[in-house]
């Protein structure tokens, strides 16, 4: 999938993403990059690891926590609402 689809999508949206995990689970995940959506002590201050570029960072927004996936896991990804 397209990395910059789906950053501006997780930036104005709540998705859900299903993805395998990196030891062969399937995950389902409700995350966002709306700042809306992301609890103040949780939003990022610029001091974080830089990724690679097919790894994304997003809010999990029922675990509460960021989480990461890889974008050539992705079996699927929708739009849930806008934040």
């Amino acid at each position: 999938m397209d990395r910059e689809f789906i950053i501006n999508k997780l930036r104005e949206n709540v998705c859900t993403v299903v993805f395998e995990k990196t030891n062969g689970d399937q995950r389902i995940m409700e995350c966002t990059l709306s700042s809306r959506c992301i609890p103040e002590d949780k939003r990022p201050n610029g001091n974080g690891k830089v990724k690679p570029d097919h790894i994304i960072n997003a809010f999990d927004v029922e675990l509460g926590d960021w989480r990461s996936f890889n974008l050539d896991k992705i079996i699927s990804f929708d739009v849930d609402f806008v934040a």
